[in-house]
C-alpha cells in the first residue's frame, strides 16, 4: 500500500517538473491540434502542483481567436480541472502530512491563504470550490489538497472545478478577442 502511494506522489512531482522544464516547447507541440490541443495545454498548466504556467494560459487564449470560443473555453476549462486533480490526488494521498505541514506554519502569507480557504472550504465546500476555481489563485493546489484530505466525492470536485474554470477561459477568452480587435494580434 505505501508503495502505491509513493508511486502516485513521485508520478505527480515528475509530471510537475517535466511540465515546469518544457512548457514552452509543449505549447510549440500542441499548437497544431487546435481543440485538442487547448484542451491538453489546459490539463498540463493545471497539473503542476505550486508552480504557475501562466505562459500556457496565454497561448490557450492566443490558440482560441481564431477558433470557436465556446468550445474552446468547455475544453481549456474541463482539461484544467483534470489537471487540477493533482492536486486532490496529492492529498487524499499524503493527509496526515497535509494536515500538519510545517511549510504552511513557516510563511505567514501562505498560512493565511491556507486558513481562509479553508475555513471557506470547510462551511461551504461546493461554492468554495466552484468560487476558488474561477478566480486567478496562485494556489488553488490547496483547494485540491484541502478536498483530497477531507475526501470530497472526486466526481463533485471534478465538476465544480470544470464549472469554474471553464467560466474563467470563457472571459479571458473574451477579453483576448476584445484586445485581439483592438490591436489585432491575429
Amino acid at each position: 500500500m505505501l508503495l502505491q502511494h509513493l508511486s502516485v506522489i513521485i508520478l505527480i512531482i515528475i509530471l510537475t517538473i517535466f511540465t515546469a522544464i518544457y512548457s514552452e516547447q509543449i505549447i510549440q507541440y500542441f499548437q497544431s491540434w487546435t481543440y485538442i490541443g487547448i484542451f491538453f495545454l489546459a490539463l498540463l498548466s493545471s497539473a503542476s502542483l505550486f508552480i504557475p504556467l501562466a505562459p500556457m494560459q496565454l497561448a490557450i487564449v492566443f490558440l482560441s481567436l481564431k477558433l470557436n470560443p465556446i468550445y474552446c473555453a468547455i475544453l481549456a476549462g474541463i482539461g484544467s480541472a483534470i489537471g487540477e486533480s493533482t492536486g486532490y490526488f496529492f492529498g487524499k494521498e499524503l493527509e496526515d502530512i497535509v494536515k500538519e505541514s510545517k511549510d504552511l506554519k513557516k510563511n505567514k502569507i501562505i498560512k493565511a491563504i491556507y486558513q481562509l480557504q479553508k475555513n471557506f472550504l470547510e462551511k461551504h465546500t461546493a461554492a468554495a470550490i466552484f468560487i476558488l476555481s474561477f478566480f486567478p489563485n496562485p494556489i488553488f493546489d490547496i483547494v485540491g489538497l484541502y478536498a483530497g484530505v477531507k475526501k470530497v466525492n472526486y466526481l463533485h470536485y471534478l465538476l465544480l472545478t470544470s464549472a469554474g474554470r471553464i467560466l474563467r477561459f470563457y472571459i479571458l477568452i473574451q477579453i483576448g478577442l476584445g484586445l485581439n480587435g483592438l490591436i489585432g494580434f491575429v
